[in-house]
């Protein structure tokens, strides 16, 4: 006997109307809220910190004999300092941001070490704008709608309520109509 020529038919799906499809859920907008907006604290936390050392340090280098080396020992010991410091405050915010654009957790750790070796330039400024620039491309994508200075916290959290419910209407709803509909 012969098989029938062409193999198995090919699958067949169900023409129905499954609802709009979600860009994300609502805890990876959170995350990307927490950490976009946790930056900023850490941010500002580096420019004080990296003007402190600045100046503090300079000015304890300039007051020592020219052939002493306890004011560059000092000044560099503060700037390295600073380099931990500002790897280790971002990092939670880092996180944060990993969860949302759906990282590995290395991402995240090694975007903060790269902050941190980077607080001493302009106080770390590149590091946290693309941070915070990765994190706002997503956050577009649930339809945060670009302001002046950043995103506002309240638009952010009127998106994720919207997105929460809209969540909870979709677990909610059976998966088929109900017979005879």
């Amino acid at each position: 006997m012969e098989k029938p020529p062409g193999g198995p038919p090919p699958q067949q799906y169900a023409q129905y109307y499954r609802g709009p499809g979600l860009p994300g859920s609502s805890e990876r907008l959170e995350a990307l809220a927490k950490g976009y907006f946790g930056l900023n604290w850490i941010f500002l936390a580096n420019v004080v910190m990296a003007l402190t050392v600045g100046i503090g340090g300079r000015a304890f280098m300039l007051s020592r004999p020219a052939n002493d080396l306890t004011g560059p020992l000092v000044y560099f010991a503060e700037l390295g300092l600073l380099v931990v410091l500002f790897a280790f405050l971002p990092y939670p915010y880092n996180k944060q941001i990993g969860i949302g654009l759906g990282w590995a957790p290395s991402g995240a750790f090694v975007a903060s070490i790269l902050m941190g070796l980077n607080s001493w330039f302009c106080c770390g400024m590149i590091g946290y704008l693309v941070m915070q620039q990765l994190a706002y491309g997503e956050m577009k994508r649930y339809g945060v709608k670009p302001r002046a200075f950043g995103v506002r916290r309240k638009d952010l959290e009127q998106i994720i309520a919207a997105l929460k419910a809209q969540e909870a209407q979709m677990s909610s709803a059976p998966p088929f109509p109900p017979p005879g509909s």
